[in-house]
């Protein structure tokens, strides 16, 4: 017997009805998956520009590219920052488990630190202290719309050579010292 489901789409939810498959080649599912996924949850692509467009504009970025999932966009981050298998990252112990899968399926090391009880968010003279040459990046989370201390770990990474990853998908929007988080990475750019 099949069975109704919610799925959110970019502008609404709907309810669709689930038949239940019959059995199937492992190949055969890909390709209903693959189908499925291209045809009902997002046409024909044009939702997907429009929406990295209007993320762009409203972080004032140059490029916006949207992933299926955060951990493919995580993937795609560390390959490009060259990280690899035996290197360090630093992270913060409260945080989703598929951060710190996405760097063991690398191969990479997670470095976690504690938070601060107040913010949630990376102490920050844990991060100091977790620091070793193996280390190649900290990633950090503004947490429940709460910014990170992001000035005192720009300085830090800097100060070590290290990448400054920063994961706000729960604070979009939030602000940092008057300043949108969206818009702090163009500024540590342009110094």
């Amino acid at each position: 017997m099949g069975q109704i489901t919610d799925y959110i789409s970019r502008k609404h939810i709907k309810k669709i009805y689930i038949n239940p498959l019959p059995t199937i080649s492992k190949k055969e599912a890909i390709h209903i998956a693959a189908y499925s996924t291209k045809k009902q949850f997002f046409g024909d692509g044009l939702e997907i520009k429009q929406f990295e467009n209007e993320f762009k504009q409203y972080t004032n970025n140059k490029y916006a590219i949207s992933f299926a999932k955060a951990r493919i966009g995580l993937y795609t981050i560390l390959q490009a920052l060259n990280i690899k298998q035996g290197d360090e990252v630093i992270l913060p112990a409260y945080t989703c488990v598929v951060v710190p899968n996405a760097l063991r399926y690398h191969g990479i090391i997670p470095k976690y630190v504690d938070i601060n009880p107040q913010t949630y968010n990376m102490n920050i003279e844990q991060v100091k202290k977790a620091i070793t040459k193996k280390t190649k990046a900290i990633i950090a989370h503004h947490i429940y719309g709460q910014p990170c201390d992001i000035a005192e770990l720009q300085e830090i990474a800097k100060k070590h050579n290290l990448y400054l990853i920063e994961d706000a998908a729960q604070s979009l929007g939030a602000s940092y010292k008057n300043l949108i988080i969206q818009k702090i990475s163009q500024q540590v750019k342009a110094a």
